[in-house]
């Protein structure tokens, strides 16, 4: 809502959401649409395009890649077909995204309806991801860098 610092965060438990709230002091967060059983393991704002871009944690098919409109409503469909989607980093127009059991991490050009491409493989369980001047990358052993696209 205008004027205030949103927080984002997943739920847990058998239903799950996305939730909204402020730094106003208030606990009180609210979900951005109907909790369903379904697990979110990350979640980044893109506060330009107005979404909340959400990994829905599950084995594919079912693993995906949701957006939500910034303060609620029901949630797109960016990518399917997804092997447990982990953590998420966004650059313009680019989200990129860990498969830390395939060793992957992904990149989607949400400009297309493309689906996403491998961005660099063969990682020992990527997990935390920035990108800055970089993508930046969190693997069992090491933090990598790598040139953006």
């Amino acid at each position: 809502r205008p004027g205030e610092v949103g927080i984002y965060r997943t739920g847990a438990g058998s239903e799950d959401a996305v939730y909204w709230g402020t730094t106003s002091g208030s606990s009180n967060l609210t979900p951005l649409d109907t909790p369903q059983p379904a697990s979110y393991a990350d979640v980044v704002v893109d506060a330009p395009a107005n979404a909340v871009f959400a990994t829905v944690d599950d084995v594919a098919p079912a693993g995906a890649i949701v957006a939500f409109p910034l303060h609620g409503g029901v949630a797109s469909t960016v990518a399917t077909g997804l092997n447990h989607p982990q953590r998420l980093a966004l650059d313009g127009t680019r989200l990129y995204f860990t498969d830390p059991g395939a060793g992957i991490v992904w990149v989607k050009d949400l400009t297309t309806t493309d689906a996403p491409v491998e961005f660099v493989s063969g990682l020992s369980a990527p997990l935390p991801i920035v990108v800055a001047d970089a993508v930046y990358v969190g693997t069992a052993d090491a933090v990598l860098r790598f040139p953006k696209l």
